[in-house]
């Protein structure tokens, strides 16, 4: 039965904001809710602040646009970026961005998210190994180990990338390791764009800076340092390349572009802004060569209905569709996180939903996404048991519980999307959030099909204790492993032959006991709710993989774990069936959805009799073996 709320004391009513501000419908919810936040709400809450340059008061959005932005640029003082298919990155005011919304050319503004690296605290596995070429045809070889590919030199006969270019979007990579060289200690690395220093180096600079590196193990010259091109402190994205691309890699003599992200203006995460800069850059750039690409991504965040409705996934759509590419990213490690909570439920019926926060939380986002033509009543319960209704749709409302300011927005669908957001922004009034047990209270009025969702932000900018007390591991893939066009890459342990628990999963459709269930026995009218389009594609290795970390100076054994390292196995694959679809000319079309359909009939069974019958939301179509997607 649901509850009444309890009587607000005279302080609570007085510290609420009702209908504060009314909702543009052309800009996101979220952009709607920071562009009305004051200063220390942004300085209390990352997700608000994401985009905002606290030294001038601007703002960078995401815009979707159509004609050209020449109007733009002559009416308004702002930089443009403009990327590919109609798409572009603005810096503006807070009052420029108002006006923008209402011409008639720009279709949607979103802000930038902030994107967290797919990371958990083998070659032959995927079947690189079995692959080689002679007059067009495959045949199986069988390799001792994941060397035997880089022992021989390119002769034509065994696929290894050559003619591709494999990139890779990360935290830079290490132009000294011999992964990256070639056999007279030049580089394979085509060009290096540094976000960070807003810096782009092309192969002669690499090679030059590779002649001076080379002279002292510190990196200087002449007694002076040396600013290393796209330099890897994390050595992520180094050791992400060195899987796809390197010489104990899969496409190992694919050619390299390596773009080092750049960060926000107030914290340590990239943007998502900066993501899409980086693909732009990467498909000029293979425009430019005239060359097919398979782009590696190993980022993720939870902000989003994880449908494919967001620009970032509707831009890689685009991307996938317009050029000879493939674009592989990691589902991400939410699964076992307590991030994800979803439910059906049917009219007349009511759902508590339970968040434990824990102590020293600074702020928490919460995302319930629902069908539009589903009408439910919408509370949220502090841990003193206070109820506030989320009302007022198209309206951005404040309140406050215990030391707890709340903004909410009841969203409504947008251009872009059929489903409704209502967003929920925690933040404190002192310190911390108030800890405890948070209650969402959902209540069932009209019911067509009873599915919602509700999200938190990913699992690094949350404190371990907090999250659902009965979290659901499905619909937990990252954003943009969501996006239709690309190869959304799961994880499973190679040695065991078992999924990884933290690699992300698909949709799910769950029962009255929160369950999965394929065949919806227990809720027939919430059967369309599994999508055609599984999530995620494939699996491939990615716990304790072993890499080789190979400088002037050093070799060494790294041990890696999370779907970071898994998608570089499914990129370098990707590359391996462009080289003999396109560069040998046996399949002038193998990218896009084409490569992805005969990585999906090539994939293997996991093994595991509950995820043997593929495709199915923990393994998608299966383990990626590169030897048997091969069309022949």
């Amino acid at each position: 039965m649901l509850c009444n709320p309890r009587t607000l004391t005279s302080y609570n009513i007085r510290k609420m904001i009702l209908y504060g501000k009314a909702m543009n419908q052309k800009i996101e919810n979220l952009l709607n809710v920071s562009l009305s936040a004051t200063r220390k709400e942004l300085e209390n809450s990352e997700s608000l602040s994401t985009g905002f340059n606290w030294r001038d008061d601007t703002w960078e959005i995401i815009v979707k646009y159509s004609g050209t932005l020449e109007n733009i640029r002559k009416k308004y003082n702002v930089y443009i970026r403009e990327l590919l298919y109609n798409y572009a990155i603005i810096v503006t005011d807070k009052n420029t961005i108002e006006l923008i919304s209402q011409e008639t050319n720009i279709d949607y503004i979103e802000k930038p998210k902030s994107i967290y690296f797919q990371l958990e605290r083998a070659k032959s596995a995927a079947c690189a190994n079995n692959v080689r070429a002679v007059n067009g045809n495959i045949v199986n070889r069988n390799a001792s180990s994941m060397n035997d590919d880089i022992r021989n030199a390119y002769d034509g006969t065994y696929l290894s990338g050559k003619g591709v270019i494999v990139a890779v979007i990360d935290t830079g990579i290490d132009i000294l390791s011999e992964e990256f060289r070639k056999s007279d200690g030049s580089t394979r690395i085509l060009n290096i764009y540094d976000q960070t220093q807003q810096t782009e180096y092309s192969e002669e600079d690499i090679n030059a800076y590779l002649n001076k590196a080379i002279v002292n193990k510190d990196n200087t010259y002449n007694g002076r340092s040396i600013q290393i091109p796209g330099a890897d402190n994390t050595q992520h994205g180094t050791n992400v390349a060195v899987i796809a691309c390197g010489r104990s890699g899969v496409a190992y003599e694919a050619d390299i572009i390596a773009v080092k992200m750049g960060y926000s203006y107030n914290n340590q995460f990239p943007r998502t802004t900066s993501l899409m800069d980086a693909i732009d850059y990467v498909i000029r750039k293979a425009m430019e060569y005239e060359k097919p690409v398979a782009i590696n991504i190993s980022y993720g965040f939870n902000y989003g209905d994880h449908d494919g409705n967001t620009l970032l996934e509707r831009y890689i759509n685009d991307v996938a569709a317009g050029y000879k590419c493939s674009i592989c990213i990691g589902s991400g490690n939410e699964a076992d996180k307590a991030v994800h909570y979803g439910n059906i439920i049917k009219q007349g019926q009511t759902d508590t939903v339970e968040i434990s926060v824990s102590e020293y939380e600074h702020s928490i986002d919460i995302q319930i996404w629902k069908y539009y033509w589903d009408v439910y009543r919408i509370m949220l319960a502090g841990p003193d048991g206070v109820q506030f209704n989320i009302t007022g749709q198209g309206y951005i409302n404040r309140f406050r519980i215990l030391d707890t300011d709340i903004i909410s927005l009841l969203g409504e669908p947008s251009p872009y999307n059929l489903y409704q957001e209502i967003y929920i922004n925690l933040q404190p009034s002192k310190d911390y959030i108030t800890p405890g047990i948070w209650k969402i209270i959902i209540y069932g009025e009209s019911i067509r099909q009873g599915v919602y969702n509700i999200w938190l932000p990913s699992s690094q900018s949350l404190n371990t204790a907090t999250g659902f007390v009965k979290p659901v591991p499905y619909d937990t893939i990252t954003i943009p492993a969501t996006a239709t066009g690309c190869i959304s890459v799961g994880a499973y342990n190679s040695y065991t032959g078992a999924y990884a628990a933290f690699s992300g999963r698909g949709k799910g459709v769950w029962n009255k006991d929160i369950r999965y269930t394929y065949n919806n026995e227990d809720n027939n009218a919430a059967v369309n709710y599994i999508d055609a389009g599984i999530k995620p594609d494939i699996l491939a290795p990615g716990v304790d993989i072993k890499i080789r970390k190979q400088t002037a100076y050093e070799t060494d054994i790294v041990s890696v774990t999370g779907t970071s390292y898994a998608v570089p196995f499914v990129t370098g694959g990707a590359a391996l069936l462009m080289q003999w679809g396109i560069v040998m000319g046996n399949d002038r079309y193998m990218y896009g959805e084409k490569l992805k359909a005969y990585l999906r009939r090539g994939a293997r069974p996991l093994g595991i009799e509950m995820y043997a019958a593929a495709p199915n939301p923990v393994t998608g179509y299966g383990r990626i073996c590169i030897a048997d997607s091969m069309p022949v």
